[in-house]
């Protein structure tokens, strides 16, 4: 289970102003409370600026909230960040690929980092769950945004983690890809994997998402499955329910 607990986290942030610079905090979280239950995708919702990709930075370990807890599995995230990364499956952009070496290298490369006991079959087999062996054997230098994003993916995963953390994860993809990662990340569920993704694309929440939890200005304002947030919002689009949900 990924545990969120009172969460909570500011930053000071420059003012443009020439005469008179200044430093004022910006609250980006505020005690934010969620869990993730292993075998269930939970969708995290918020329009631009809400909150979203700080507070899966905190949950990867990546940086630290001013209050509050972070457990995956029972770890503290603050505690022992290198020992609840290992137990997930981080993807929260495309950068940091090595363009030098192939789709198949960067894979790899990642598999050696988790010390993996059979690296070229945990990379087989991701590249084939995720259908990239047409660029497998290609160099990263020149690959378009939907190329670099699956090779992220299957960077992520292929440790075969039980608990996977996405920011955004099918933006740059084509219709095709998308339809291939929502079965891929159904494959996940099925096998009893705890999945949270964050994402602006209604559709897909809606296909995939056991629960959700909308964050508004840093707050949570909603927490529920897509039957509760159309009830919430007296809507039958889950569209319409997600903007009247936040106000807007």
């Amino acid at each position: 289970m990924i545990n969120i607990e009172q969460i909570s986290k500011s930053y000071a942030v420059k003012s443009s102003a020439l005469l008179s610079p200044t430093s004022k905090p910006v609250q980006a979280n505020t005690e934010i409370s969620f869990q993730c239950q292993t075998g269930e995708i939970h969708g995290l919702l918020g329009v631009n600026g809400a909150g979203k990709s700080t507070l899966l930075k905190m949950l990867c370990g990546l940086i630290k909230p001013d209050s509050g807890k972070i457990e995956v599995d029972s770890i503290d995230v603050l505690r022992s960040p290198q020992q609840a990364q290992h137990k997930m499956g981080i993807f929260l952009n495309s950068d940091g690929l090595y363009p030098n070496l192939t789709a198949r290298e960067n894979i790899a490369l990642y598999g050696q980092l988790h010390q993996l006991d059979d690296v070229d079959a945990a990379t087989e087999q991701v590249i084939e769950e995720l259908h990239m062996r047409a660029i497998a054997n290609r160099r990263t230098e020149g690959f378009s945004t939907g190329q670099r994003m699956k090779v992220a993916l299957a960077r992520a995963l292929v440790h075969r983690p039980k608990y996977v953390v996405l920011d955004e994860p099918t933006r740059g993809l084509d219709v095709l890809s998308i339809r291939l990662l929502r079965e891929y990340l159904l494959a996940l569920k099925a096998r009893g994997c705890c999945v949270l993704f964050s994402s602006h694309v209604m559709e897909e929440v809606e296909k995939i998402s056991d629960r959700l939890t909308i964050i508004h200005d840093g707050k949570v304002c909603f927490q529920g499955d897509t039957a509760a947030l159309k009830a919430f919002s007296s809507s039958k689009d889950l569209e319409h329910a997600f903007l009247k949900a936040v106000g807007a």
